[in-house]
């Protein structure tokens, strides 16, 4: 599977599954993608089971099939090359009413710099511009767990949530290839 038909196809045959209509029009869903959506454990360069003489560029690859993804999944992107469309960013936040925060990441296909690891580094460790996974502590993933420390949301004060949602200011400004 390397071409938009085929992403196409992928996703139709999916939605034909009956169990997942009836989930899907029953609640509501936030979709994010997998790390098996586009290829077996992607990473910002390719994928582990990409081959570039075989499947062609990695990159329309990963445009393409993210562009079927959209296509079909419940992410509220636009249509391609319109102005609401939004790509690879599909990290995003939901708020429901004062009841509830959701802060969605993506660890898996944006953000992972090396195929093998995937810690969703935060820090350019050695000054060429790209974030890479040699500072595990600058991980989005060890953040959050110290953030939260072990407390449930309902023990979780304005200190918690004030150190969230600066996380989640940093990861907006991170990437938006």
């Amino acid at each position: 599977i390397v071409s938009l038909e085929d992403y196409r196809a992928r996703y139709a045959q999916y939605r034909q599954d009956e169990g997942l209509q009836a989930l899907s029009s029953a609640a509501a869903m936030v979709g994010v993608w997998d790390d098996h959506e586009i290829a077996n454990n992607p990473w910002v360069g390719g994928a582990q089971n990409h081959q570039p003489d075989v499947d062609g560029d990695w990159d329309t690859r990963k445009m393409v099939a993210v562009r079927a993804y959209h296509e079909w999944m419940p992410t509220r992107s636009g249509a391609s090359g319109t102005p609401t469309y939004v790509g690879n960013r599909i990290w995003r936040e939901f708020q429901f009413g004062d009841l509830a925060s959701l802060m969605m990441l993506e660890t898996r296909l944006v953000n992972r710099t090396n195929g093998e690891v995937d810690p969703f580094p935060l820090k350019d460790d050695n000054g060429d511009g790209v974030p890479n996974d040699d500072d595990p502590s600058s991980s989005a993933n060890v953040k959050v767990a110290a953030i939260v420390a072990g407390k449930t949301p309902s023990e979780w004060d304005s200190g918690v949530t004030g150190a969230l949602m600066d996380l989640k200011k940093e990861l907006d400004e991170y990437r938006w290839d």
